[in-house]
């Protein structure tokens, strides 16, 4: 009977590790699940915004089997990966683009760029292309992409960049490619 007793007591004692444990999981599931979401949410705004500045966006299609794109709208579920914007109103969209974490390559286009917009991109750490064509950017604008470890082409069509800022921020970053 003694016995008994013990083992109850170690099968109960078992069970509430079990319990907390599955209690944990269920609490970071939720956790991942809530975060996965507001990013989703956040993406959404951003691209909600974007193409209603005249913004061409690609996504990534390498996240969702070709059955499910087809016959489910997963827009909002792939990450923005390519974005082209043509002519928002200000550079105040540029606090747009520096949302999208997973931007590869994005190109802006006219005089609404300028020296103090290109900051809000230096959290994209993935951006590969970069083409700034026609817009307002200095040399003091060119300094603001130095962050930017992964960028290895950067057009500078129709820019008052200088060759000197040019060579700098290929010193910094020695595979980049610039097209002027």
């Amino acid at each position: 009977m003694q016995r008994d007793r013990v083992d109850s007591r170690n099968s109960r004692r078992g069970w509430h590790v079990t319990l907390r444990s599955l209690l944990a999981v269920v609490i970071l599931v939720g956790a991942a699940l809530a975060w996965y979401l507001r990013t989703i949410q956040l993406q959404a705004r951003c691209v909600a915004e974007l193409v209603g500045n005249l913004a061409i966006i690609e996504y990534d299609d390498s996240e969702w089997p070709a059955f499910v794109r087809d016959h489910f709208n997963v827009n909002c579920y792939r990450s923005v990966v390519s974005a082209a914007v043509f002519q928002p109103d200000s550079d105040r969209v540029l606090i747009t683009i520096g949302r999208l974490r997973r931007l590869r390559d994005l190109s802006l286009y006219g005089q609404w760029v300028t020296d103090a917009g290109l900051f809000h991109l230096r959290g994209l750490g993935g951006l590969q292309f970069l083409t700034l064509e026609e817009t307002s950017v200095s040399d003091a604008g060119l300094a603001r992409l130095r962050d930017l470890k992964r960028l290895r082409h950067l057009s500078l069509r129709g820019t008052n960049v200088t060759n000197a800022a040019v060579a700098d921020l290929m010193r910094v970053l020695p595979e980049l490619t610039v097209y002027r």
